[in-house]
C-alpha cells in the first residue's frame, strides 16, 4: 500500500479488522462441528473488535490531519490585519471543533486528547493572536471560550487564570467587562483554595471601580482583599488595602463636601469610623466622627451631638481628656442654639469637670458662666449665685476689683429674683458683697441693687424703673443685656404693679 505515513496507518488498521471479519467466516466454515450457539459468539465478538478497530482508525486519522499546534511563546509574523485573519482562523476552528467533531465524545479519557482540550489550545492561539493585532474585545472573548473548555475539563485553576487574561485584555476597552472576567476568575480561585491570588484580584476589580470614580464599589472590594490577605497573613498586602480603602473614605467625603452634600458627607465620615473601629484604630476613629459632626452641624444638629458623644467616648477611652472637654463643649453649644437650656448645662457641666481635672482655667470658666447663665434663665438661681460669687472671689484675689463687681451684680440680680419679695435675704447678701469687697458699698452697682430692694420692698414700680435708668446714665450704658433685662422683668413683674409695663426697663 503506497501513499503517505498517515494513509498508510489508516490503511494498515483496516485491513487487520478486515482480516478479523474474514477470520470469523472461516470458523464458520472449518469448524461445522462446533455448536452453533459458539460460533454465533464468537462471530459477534470479531465483529465487534472490528467494528472497534475501525472507529479508531478513523479517530487516529483525523487527529493526524489537525495541524499541530505550535509552542505557545512563538507567535507568527505579519501585520496586524494579517494577525487578526489568523486569530479568527483559529477561533472558526476551535468552534468547529466542538460543534462537529463529535467522535472525540466517545474518547474523553486515555493518552488521547478530549475535544475540548484541542479546542483550548486553538481558542489559546486565537487569543494570542488578537492581542498581537490589539483587537482586545476579540482577545478577550478567545480567552472566555478557553475558560469555559478549561472548566469543561475540571480544570478550575486554569479556568480562572483564563478569565484573568480575558480581564486584563478587557481592561483596554471595556472596564464592566475587565470586572465581570475578574470576579468568575476569583470564585474558581476560592473555589480551589487559592485564597492569596483570589485576594490579589479583587485588589485588582477594587482598582478598577476606583478607575471610573465608584468609590463605594471599590471600598467592598478593598475590604474583601484585606480580609483575604488577613486570613494569609500578608501584612504588607494587608496594610495596602486598608491603606487604600481610608483614602478612599476621604475623596467620597470630600467630594460630598465639595458638592456641599453634608449629609453623604457626613455618612462618608462615619463609615470610615466605623472601617477604623472594625480595624481597631481608635485613635484616628474619633477624628473621623469629629468630620462626620462637622458635616451634619450644617444641616442636622441632633446627629452632629450623636457623632460628637461618640467621638468624645472613643477621645475618653484612651485618655483624651481635653480634646473630650472640647467637645463636649461644643455638643453644649448645639444645644443652645437649639434653646434646650437644660442640657445644655449638663454639657457645660461634663466640659467644666474636665477642664478642671486638666487645670484649664480660662475655657473652665467660660464653661462656669454658661451654666450661671443659662441656670438663672431656668429659676435655678441659687446655682447661678454660688458661681457669680465664687468668680467674684477669684477676680479680687487676681486684684480685678471691676470685674468682681460685675459678677457681684449678676449674683445680686439672681438674689433680687430668687428672694421675689425677700428684703431680708436681699439686704443680707448686700452686707455679704460688703464683706466680700468693703469699697463694693461704694459703686454704681451697690447702689443699684440698693434702690432695687427699696423699690422691692415698697413694691414701687416707678422707684424700680428710675433706679434702672439711673444706672444706664452713669454707666452710659444705651441698653442692658439681654440676660439682665430678661431677669429685671421678672422682679419686676413680681412686683405686680398697677401701671402697665411697655417692656423697657430705660
Amino acid at each position: 500500500m503506497t501513499g503517505s505515513p498517515r494513509s498508510q496507518s489508516y490503511c494498515t488498521i483496516e485491513e487487520v479488522a478486515l482480516l478479523y471479519s474474514l477470520q470469523g467466516l472461516r470458523i464458520r466454515a472449518d469448524h461445522p462441528s462446533k455448536p452453533r450457539t459458539q460460533r454465533r459468539r464468537e462471530t459477534m465478538l470479531l465483529a465487534i473488535l472490528s467494528s472497534a478497530l475501525i472507529m479508531y482508525a478513523v479517530y487516529i486519522t483525523v487527529r493526524m490531519l489537525l495541524p499541530l499546534s505550535p509552542p505557545r511563546t512563538e507567535a507568527p509574523a505579519g501585520t496586524t490585519a494579517e494577525y487578526r485573519k489568523r486569530g479568527e482562523d483559529w477561533e472558526k476552528k476551535a468552534e468547529g471543533s466542538l460543534s462537529h467533531w463529535a467522535l472525540y465524545n466517545f474518547f474523553p479519557l486515555g493518552p488521547f486528547s478530549s475535544k475540548y482540550e484541542v479546542a483550548a489550545g486553538l481558542f489559546d492561539k486565537a487569543a494570542i493572536a488578537f492581542k498581537l493585532a490589539k483587537s482586545w474585545d476579540q482577545a478577550g472573548s478567545a480567552y472566555k471560550k478557553l475558560a469555559n473548555c478549561r472548566l469543561k475539563m475540571d480544570m478550575k485553576h486554569e479556568a480562572g487564570r483564563a478569565y484573568v487574561d480575558a480581564a486584563n485584555c478587557y481592561k483596554k476597552t471595556n472596564c464592566k467587562e475587565s470586572i465581570s472576567c475578574l470576579e468568575q476568575a476569583v470564585n474558581l480561585f476560592l473555589g480551589v483554595g487559592r485564597l492569596l491570588i483570589a485576594a490579589v484580584n479583587y485588589k485588582e476589580i477594587a482598582k478598577l471601580y476606583e478607575a471610573e470614580q465608584n468609590f463605594d464599589q471599590a471600598i467592598v472590594y478593598y475590604e474583601r482583599a484585606a480580609d483575604l490577605f488577613h486570613s494569609e497573613e500578608e501584612t504588607i498586602s494587608l496594610k495596602e488595602c486598608r491603606g487604600e480603602t481610608i483614602g478612599l473614605f476621604n475623596k467620597s467625603a470630600i467630594a460630598f463636601k465639595l458638592g456641599k452634600s453634608w449629609d453623604q458627607a457626613g455618612s462618608a465620615y462615619i463609615k470610615l469610623a466605623n472601617y477604623y473601629l472594625k480595624t481597631d484604630m481608635k485613635y484616628e476613629a474619633g477624628p473621623a466622627y469629629v468630620d462626620a459632626a462637622n458635616c451634619y452641624k450644617k444641616i442636622n444638629c441632633k446627629e452632629s451631638i450623636s457623632c460628637l458623644e461618640q467621638a468624645v467616648n472613643l477621645f475618653l477611652g484612651v485618655g483624651w481628656l481635653h480634646e473630650s472637654a472640647v467637645k463636649y463643649e461644643e455638643i453644649a453649644k448645639l444645644y443652645e442654639a437649639e434653646q434646650n437650656f437644660d442640657q445644655a448645662i449638663v454639657y457645660y457641666e461634663r466640659a467644666a469637670d474636665l477642664f478642671h481635672s486638666e487645670e484649664n482655667t480660662g475655657s473652665l470658666k467660660e464653661c462656669r458662666g454658661k451654666i450661671a447663665q443659662f441656670a438663672a434663665q431656668l429659676e435655678d438661681y441659687q446655682k447661678s449665685i454660688e458661681i457669680y460669687e465664687d468668680f467674684a472671689r477669684q477676680s479680687l484675689s487676681d486684684n480685678q476689683r471691676y470685674a468682681a463687681q460685675k459678677q457681684l451684680l449678676r449674683a445680686g440680680i439672681c438674689q433680687l429674683c430668687k428672694g421675689k419679695g425677700d428684703v431680708v435675704a436681699i439686704n443680707k447678701a448686700l452686707d455679704r458683697y460688703q464683706d466680700l469687697d468693703p469699697t463694693f458699698s461704694e459703686t454704681d452697682e451697690y447702689k443699684l441693687l440698693a434702690d432695687l430692694a427699696d423699690a422691692v420692698d415698697q413694691e414701687d414700680v416707678a422707684k424700680f424703673t428710675d433706679a434702672v435708668k439711673e444706672y444706664d446714665r452713669t454707666r452710659r450704658v444705651t441698653q442692658l443685656d439681654a440676660w439682665r433685662t430678661t431677669l429685671l422683668l421678672r422682679v419686676k413683674e413680681a412686683l405686680n404693679a398697677k401701671e402697665p409695663w411697655d417692656g423697657n426697663l430705660s
